[in-house]
């Protein structure tokens, strides 16, 4: 039998379709018989047509063939389409049906476009729209009757006891068939007045299928395959088509193009002018791209490929804040509850005042999650739920209709002030299809790369960088703060493995870093960080780059922000020269004198030095600013900070300083002694001041123990200032001789002014001793100016030993201590009380045990008592504690042999 061949039809037009007469016959096994004949909608929204619509599967063409005989010739079909007709076949009256397979001409795109427009009419209109999901298998009949039977029994006992396992597990086995996942079903079924389900044998009323309570704990796996009684037929038309995109676009479908087409006819949108009609003859890029912009906008920058279904957009657009709590309700209608934190840019805000915090959103293909970002795309009419990746954002929901929600109360509180809004630039990917990235439960994003799903897409890692820049920028408008922290860190240390610690990029992370720690009140860490930016920024790009100027001007805003937040007495003040001071900062103009001296008011000293960074043609110094700072309202460190900034310029006349009449006092001269220009700054300060200058008896005891470089030049002004007024005691030479820093250098400016005040104890050597950097330098100054005073005592012979242990244990320098008791033995060795336990400390306390031991001998002569046991000890000394002087050893023994004898012969004489 010849080919069937649709040229011998009449050709369709706008509202003509095709309807199918299926044959009756008795034999079961008998070939299909049909007749096409064309069919006309006109006027039909006035009538049920008397017709049935097949919503079925078509299956796939690899099965063994089978084909329909249409007027006397062939035509191929699926083998689950001629089970369906099978089925369907009456054994006495034609069936009038409507099948696509067979009546649209499936080789005629041009016709496909046309029919396909009139699909929901088509649907819409049939007496009835049969869904076929296919024959009998793995208890379909059982899972069908359990569903009828829990639609119809009110006994909730009964319900469950149908509710088995095994009924469930049938029950899950028949939602997952292929039907279920098919794109153009949610049309048919969508808009239908009428349905009948058939699998296998067993047929069912469609809304008996829907209403089964036993269904609806499963239902979120068959999102979209929405029944509706018949007096709701056309519920899915309030739907816009970036809803209805959102909702089904990982159902399947044979042609790409079908995911866009099979959902026009439900949606609530004129597509007229849209280029979205069905036209199979269009590339799918060019599609999805008008698709992208028909739901967002026109301006939209798309990226778009024939071989998947995906589209890269770019775009700017506003942060409103991020999904922090979420919840799935399974029920007729699925949906998702969500609230939402918003950040406080006005945009934000006024959606907090229009729809509130919690909104109720349908169920999507795509389920949102925890830490979600909420965003409105620049155009775009409605807000957009995206999810962070490594560098770039995902589209979860394109399309997020708020039109019906309502205010709910929220824990949500509006801020005070807000920040301006400030537009971001997005990279998006929509991907349909399985999105990964279920991070509610951690800090770290998913694992995902853009190149991951379009290759080499971001070719470079300086772009890289630049992207995961702004994914981290956009973290942190989220005010989701511990995410945004965390992906921060992250990048900064992967930037300075690409690029070095030095990179601009890595600069710009931690500025974006010191804003999070500032968010969540960690004013030093972001302060220590903002810092160290702008030092970074001044040695790579100059004190006058925008960028620099930039990094200033947060600086500055942080800290002003800081202050309103912790002196709210101060607020107006504060915010009056704020604007005014921020712009000089980034224009790198010229600050006026009011906002300057209103800043050194108010303003600490970390804010006052920052602005006096700025250089000398941007913050003038006036008689007024220095009297401003001079007032003890926030210390002395302004003063300061103006002196090592500008303390030589020629602008700060004596005048000035002298109108200023700064008080020295003891935190003021420490506060100097922190800075390198402390000389200078000490002359300045105690220029003809003399007795004026107040101090406590405790200021030279700390300023001694401190080891910033202008502590000597400090130590000797005050001493020249007050002259008889100050005493040297033992508690400040402890301290001075203890400074590993400056100890030497601070003992000698002491000896220069108060030698002849200062007494040497026991305990002030024994500190000097303990100086690991300087001590033998102070030993010599102390033996130089009070060698006669110094006793050199058993526990100074001890705490020589104990320390060169200790530093033998660190591995350290050894001849150190050995040069201290050499020193000691030169000057003082002939006072020394010499013990068998003194000669065991000199030998372990030097390397020039000979040396030292000679030394001794000479300085004590006659008076010095040789023992037996001093000789065994001296006989023990390792041959290398002698190094180059081995043959000294057995010099040095006879001699104290020789003494050992002399003193028994005389001890002898005498007792006789």
């Amino acid at each position: 039998m010849p080919p069937f061949s649709y040229a011998s039809l009449s050709p369709l037009d706008s509202s003509t379709i095709r309807l199918l007469s299926l044959m009756p016959s008795r034999n079961e096994t008998a070939a299909l018989q049909g007749q096409l004949h064309n069919y006309s909608l006109q006027d039909s929204d006035k009538e049920t047509h008397l017709y049935e619509a097949l919503s079925y599967v078509w299956g796939g063409f690899d099965d063994p063939p089978h084909c329909i005989y249409i007027d006397g010739g062939s035509l191929s079909i699926t083998a689950n389409l001629h089970a369906a007709l099978l089925r369907l076949r009456n054994h006495t009256l034609e069936r009038v049906i409507w099948v696509d397979a067979l009546c649209i001409n499936q080789q005629d795109d041009q016709e496909k476009g046309l029919q396909i427009q009139l699909m929901p009419r088509i649907y819409g209109q049939a007496a009835q729209v049969i869904v076929y999901f296919g024959e009998a298998a793995n208890d379909s009949d059982m899972a069908l009757e359990s569903i009828r039977v829990a639609a119809d029994d009110e006994n909730e006992k009964h319900r469950n006891v149908l509710a088995s396992n095994r009924n469930q597990e049938s029950i899950l086995r028949l939602l997952k068939r292929p039907w279920f996942q098919r794109i153009w079903v949610l049309q048919e079924v969508g808009l239908a007045r009428s349905i009948l389900i058939i699998c296998g044998s067993v047929e069912m009323n469609g809304y008996t299928f829907c209403s089964g309570n036993v269904i609806r704990p499963t239902i979120h796996l068959i999102r979209g395959s929405i029944f509706r009684p018949k007096y709701n037929s056309s519920s899915l038309g309030d739907l816009s088509l970036g809803e209805l995109i959102d909702m089904y676009h990982n159902h399947k479908a044979t042609v790409r193009h079908d995911k866009v087409y099979a959902l026009l006819g439900m949606c609530s949108d004129h597509l007229s002018s849209t280029g979205l009609l069905p036209d199979y003859t269009i590339p799918w890029e060019t599609l999805f791209r008008r698709l992208v912009n028909f739901i967002l906008h026109q301006s939209m920058s798309i990226e778009a490929w024939d071989d998947r279904e995906a589209a890269i957009v770019k775009s700017s657009g506003y942060v409103l804040g991020h999904v922090s709590s979420i919840r799935n309700v399974i029920n007729r209608n699925p949906g998702q509850y969500i609230e939402v934190t918003f950040n406080n840019r006005p945009i934000s805000l006024q959606y907090y005042k229009n729809y509130g915090a919690h909104w109720t959103l349908q169920a999507t293909a795509e389920s949102i999650r925890k830490n979600d970002i909420i965003c409105l795309l620049e155009g775009a009419s409605n807000p957009t739920i995206i999810r962070a990746f490594e560098d770039h954002f995902g589209i979860i929901m394109i399309a997020v209709n708020l039109r019906q929600q309502t205010h709910k109360h929220s824990s949500f509180q509006l801020s005070m002030s807000s920040t301006p809004d400030y537009l971001h630039e997005f990279l998006l990917v929509w991907q349909w299809g399985l999105i990964p990235g279920q991070h509610s439960s951690s800090l770290q994003l998913p694992q995902m790369e853009i190149n991951s799903v379009v290759p080499n897409y971001l070719k470079t890692n300086t772009i890289k960088a630049m992207r995961s820049f702004e994914v981290a920028l956009i973290l942190k408008d989220t005010v989701d703060l511990l995410m945004a922290e965390a992906k921060l860190e992250k990048d900064i240390q992967k930037c300075g493995e690409l690029f070095g610690i030095d990179d601009i990029h890595i600069l710009s992370l931690q500025e974006v870093l010191a804003s999070v720690y500032w968010s969540s009140n960690r004013w030093r860490m972001a302060e220590n960080l903002l810092l160290e930016a702008i030092r970074a920024r001044q040695d790579l790009q100059g004190k006058c780059h925008q960028d620099t100027l930039n990094s200033k001007m947060e600086l500055a805003k942080a800290y002003i922000d800081e202050e309103v937040l912790s002196r709210p007495s101060r607020a107006g003040q504060l915010r009056g020269f704020r604007a005014e001071l921020l712009e000089a900062i980034k224009s790198n103009s010229r600050i006026e004198e009011r906002a300057m001296v209103q800043a050194a008011e108010y303003l600490d000293e970390r804010k006052f030095r920052l602005l006096l960074g700025l250089g000398r043609d941007s913050v003038p110094v006036t008689n007024d600013l220095v009297k401003a700072i001079s007032k003890p309202i926030r210390g002395d460190g302004k003063m300061l900070i103006l002196l090592e900034e500008r303390g030589m310029d020629s602008e700060i006349t004596e005048d000035m300083k002298r109108s200023a009449d700064v008080k020295v006092t003891s935190e003021l001269l420490k506060e100097v002694a922190k800075r390198r220009e402390a000389d200078e700054q000490i002359d300045m300060l105690f220029d003809g001041r003399g007795t004026e200058i107040c101090f406590d008896n405790g200021l030279l005891t700390t300023l001694a123990r401190m080891h910033y470089p202008g502590i000597p030049a400090i130590m000797y002004s005050i001493i020249k200032e007050q002259g008889a007024n100050v005493v040297i005691t033992e508690e400040i030479m402890i301290a001075a001789v203890g400074n590993t820093s400056h100890g030497d250098a601070i003992i000698k400016q002491l000896f220069a002014k108060q030698g002849a005040n200062i007494a040497i104890t026991e305990e002030i050597v024994i500190a000097a001793i303990g100086n690991i950097y300087c001590g033998k330098e102070i030993i010599r100054v102390l033996l130089e100016k009070r060698g006669a005073d110094i006793n050199i005592t058993e526990k100074t012979m001890k705490a020589i030993s104990r320390h060169r242990s200790i530093r033998e244990s660190k591995l350290l320098d050894l001849d150190h201590y050995g040069d201290i008791m050499i020193q000691l033995i030169e000057k003082r060795g002939a006072d020394i009380e010499v013990t068998d336990e003194t000669v065991t400390m000199i030998i372990s306390a030097t390397p020039f045990v000979i040396s030292a031991l000679m030394s001794l001998l000479v300085k004590q002569g006659e008076k010095m008592r040789v023992t037996e046991e001093i000789v065994r000890i001296v006989e023990e000394i390792p041959e290398e504690e002698f190094k180059d002087f081995e043959e000294f050893k057995d010099f040095f023994l006879e001699i104290i042999k020789s003494r050992v004898q002399k003193q028994s012969s005389a001890s002898t004489s005498s007792a006789g």
